[in-house]
């Protein structure tokens, strides 16, 4: 997938030709103004991709990559250079979390509420500081725990979670009415791998 969206390999005159008319092939009309420096044009596009096939995990997972990818870039052209906080261009401020928001409440299923999961959990990658780190791992671990609720045996959400806990602040007291057990990140991550062996690597 990822030599289809963002690979040049195999990209002849007829590679456009063999996708399928739907979200896939908008999503490759999107990655290339990325590419080429388009922000704001390439990520619109991605987004409608997204817009028509809001459960595809592959369309969802490579729009918020792509958005992560142009953050750290913003994020690593001002490090090191004290009195500057880093600006986001208008195209990122608040992105991805602000359009899946959006695309979960209209749209509300286990795959976008995952890629809202997802997305919350990219800033705790983006950002270290306590005070970001702490409310986006609350927001992603519920947002999961909610999906788990409800369909108990989906991997993603389960390996989601899982990372979580293990990268999650310490130094934080947690706001969950039932605190995670110690070995929380243990117990997921053990699931995935007995449902995986079980069914031959897919959720139910």
């Amino acid at each position: 997938v990822d030599a289809l969206l963002l690979g040049g390999a195999g990209r002849g005159p007829g590679f456009r030709a063999l996708l399928p008319p739907h979200g896939i092939a908008r999503q490759v009309h999107g990655v290339d103004p990325v590419v080429g420096r388009q922000i704001e044009a390439g990520l619109g596009r991605m987004r409608e991709a997204l817009l028509t096939a809001p459960d595809d995990l592959v369309i969802g997972n490579a729009y918020r990559m792509q958005v992560f990818h142009l953050r750290r870039e913003v994020l690593a052209s001002v490090e090191g250079r004290e009195g500057l906080a880093p600006r986001m261009p208008a195209a990122l401020e608040g992105q991805p979390v602000e359009f899946l928001t959006r695309l979960a409440r209209e749209h509300p299923s286990r795959e976008t509420r995952l890629q809202l999961a997802l997305a919350w959990a990219d800033e705790i990658l983006l950002f270290g500081a306590l005070e970001i780190k702490a409310p986006a791992s609350v927001e992603s671990v519920t947002l999961l725990s909610q999906i788990l609720a409800e369909n108990p045996s989906y991997v993603p959400a389960l390996y989601g979670r899982g990372l979580n806990y293990v990268h999650r602040p310490a130094r934080l007291v947690w706001p969950e009415i039932e605190k995670a057990p110690p070995d929380a990140a243990r117990r997921d991550f053990g699931r995935c791998v007995a449902i995986g062996r079980r069914l031959g690597g897919a959720s139910p």
